[in-house]
């Protein structure tokens, strides 16, 4: 899950979390990690990660994937209206050295340290002349899958659209292989 550093409470708990109003760290969110196990107050939350996503007007995080306990892919969006133009981007991230920010309450002036290093697994915009006659724009992507293990052992992805009920936008899906076995 998603945790903005945003003022914000929960009444049903009785506690609010870290915020920062003068965030110099705009385009930071935290992942919030929870465990499986249950206590009083429901999932156990049991680490946080800071991530960064690219600083462009209209981006930010549309779909978080775990691929293992380990692996995470991120689809990033954005929509330029200057250009009339979204772009869609898949990163992978690794956690296994990743550093837990849990006892931090603000991401303000968070040191380069504890944010999560990313991959750029691919820009839907170096693809899209692959997409069938009808469908080469890069769209409202918003939801990825897991899909089939492909025929070499790989496993795939579903990335889909969502037409807004509007005429000029096309639901899409499409499947990607991954490098992860």
């Amino acid at each position: 899950s998603l945790k903005q550093d945003t003022p914000s409470y929960d009444c049903e708990h009785d506690y609010s979390y870290g915020y920062s109003e003068e965030s110099t760290n705009e385009n930071l969110v935290r992942i919030v990690m929870y465990s499986r196990k249950r206590n009083k107050f429901g999932m156990d939350n049991r680490k946080e990660f800071a991530y960064q996503y690219e600083n462009r007007k209209g981006n930010g995080i549309s779909e978080i994937l775990a691929i293992s306990d380990e692996k995470l892919l991120i689809m990033e969006r954005g929509f330029d209206s200057r250009l009339r133009k979204t772009t869609v981007k898949i990163f992978e991230i690794n956690l296994k050295r990743a550093k837990d920010i849990k006892s931090h309450q603000s991401l303000k002036n968070l040191s380069n340290d504890y944010i999560l290093e990313k991959k750029l697994l691919v820009d839907l915009d170096n693809i899209k002349d692959q997409f069938n006659a009808g469908f080469r724009k890069v769209d409202n992507f918003e939801a990825m899958t897991l899909g089939p293990k492909l025929r070499n052992g790989k496993k795939s992805i579903i990335l889909a659209t969502d037409n807004n009920f509007r005429g000029r936008q096309l639901t899409q899906l499409i499947i990607l292989q991954t490098p992860f076995r």
